[in-house]
């Protein structure tokens, strides 16, 4: 039988957790695979931390030098875990800020910063925004950038046409700081504003221009030009007389380049105006005048005695001709006149042709060979009285007398009707004749 001695060393199931102060238990097992329940010992704040002594500042507090262990969650005041101690024990009272410094509110300047109202501690340089240190702030937080100068318009000092210098002056309050930008050579142009004439004097001006600030600024300054003086030879313009309608014009000497007139050739007499006035037109009215079948007419117009010239109305507005106020001949309107017998009481006439706008008579129906239209009448052919009636018409004779007593002194009832009966008969017969002759 061989005997072995163990070394337990290997911890197997804990039973019993060791703290800080306390031992613990445990199985431990052999590397011959033995096991016996063997205790743990205490820690003994194995893992302390160190906490060196801080002194408080004006924002944050400060402590005293101190261990913790971080297994058991306590604080000692020495390294070997004797002397327990708490956190509140070992922390020092931050100081509150006694020598705090009040900055009053600083309004920035064209070139400097401003600040709004802050308080600084020397203690712990820090910066605060109110007097109790509450509320903790930065410089910069606090910093009002500088504003910049403002320019406004320039004054400009013209040396001459040449040289033109434009001064700027800041416009915010308290500063007056000027610039000054210069404007020469091809930064100033010029042109002819008012052309000098004959007379008067004309005017070139002169425009600088100068870059400041990224934006550009120009002034003007006038030169005069002397007037030039009429031209050395003048012209001469011959008379013409006025008409009714357009003026005439004075005989006169004239400066091409201005216009000016005068009266004689070295321009020592002036001529205001050179224009005769238009004599204006004699006007006499031209009546109208009607047209008729064979000659012509016209409507109303107006002819001027002087020139001549023919006008629709009598202020000579409206020009026209006698030609086109000319109305022509109408023409003959011709229509046929049948042709009627006469009667015993009444007038007859031959067919002819007749005018209906002049009452011109004709024999044919173009209206060439004129007659007289008397001539056409066909007299009335009277009655013709047999036994007291008339043969044609049947008309009874007023101047038959009656036949007083007895068949001698009357014509009797048959007679009569004989007689009328004859004289129908008769009619008859020649209206018969007359329609054959026609036939």
């Amino acid at each position: 039988i061989t005997f072995h001695a163990c070394n337990y060393t290997t911890a197997g199931n804990v039973l019993e957790e060791a703290t800080c102060t306390t031992d613990g238990e445990g199985w431990f097992s052999c590397v011959h695979d033995h096991s016996i329940v063997k205790t743990i010992p205490a820690t003994a704040h194995a893992n302390m931390v160190a906490h060196e002594a801080q002194d408080a500042t004006c924002g944050e507090a400060g402590n005293k030098a101190y261990w913790y262990c971080p297994d058991c969650e306590k604080y000692f005041a020495d390294a070997q875990g004797n002397s327990e101690t708490t956190l509140e024990a070992v922390t020092i009272p931050a100081i509150a800020h006694k020598d705090l410094q009040e900055n009053a509110y600083q309004a920035p300047t064209c070139t400097d910063n401003g600040h709004e109202a802050y308080w600084y501690c020397p203690d712990c340089e820090k910066y605060f925004a109110d007097a109790t240190a509450e509320t903790p702030t930065t410089l910069e937080a606090v910093t009002i950038p500088a504003t910049g100068h403002t320019y406004g318009e320039p004054e400009w000092v013209w040396d001459g046409v040449t040289k033109a210098t434009a001064t700027f002056t800041c416009t915010n309050e308290d500063c007056g700081h000027q610039e000054t930008a210069v404007a020469e050579g091809s930064a100033i142009t010029s042109a002819v504003t008012t052309p000098a004439t004959c007379t008067e004097a004309g005017e070139r001006t002169y425009t600088a221009a100068v870059t400041f600030g990224e934006q550009q600024y120009t002034d003007t300054t006038p030169e005069a030009i002397d007037a030039t003086g009429h031209d050395e030879t003048l012209v001469h313009v011959e008379g013409k007389a006025a008409t009714c309608s357009e003026a005439g014009v004075k005989e006169h000497y004239k400066c091409d380049s201005c216009g000016a007139t005068f009266e004689d050739a070295d321009g020592e007499k002036a001529m205001a105006d050179v224009t005769i006035p238009a004599k204006g037109h004699n006007m006499q009215k031209v009546e109208a005048v009607a047209p008729t079948c064979e000659a012509g007419g016209n409507s109303e117009y107006y002819e001027c005695s002087v020139c001549h010239k023919q006008f629709k109305d009598a202020a000579g507005k409206t020009e026209t001709t006698a030609e086109k106020c000319a109305l022509k001949p109408l023409g003959h309107n011709v229509q046929k006149v049948d042709g009627k017998a006469a009667t015993c009481t009444e007038d007859g006439n031959s067919g002819y042709y007749k005018c209906e706008n002049c009452g011109a008579c004709y024999s044919d129906s173009k209206g060439e060979m004129n007659i007289d239209e008397s001539s056409m009448i066909l007299k009335a052919t009277g009655h013709k009285y047999e036994n007291g009636v008339c043969t044609v018409c049947g008309a009874a004779d007023p101047a038959a007398a009656e036949d007083e007593g007895g068949c001698g002194s009357a014509v009797s009832v048959a007679g009569v009707s004989v007689l009328l009966a004859g004289a129908v008969l008769t009619a008859a017969g020649g209206l018969f004749l007359g329609r054959k002759k026609r036939s």
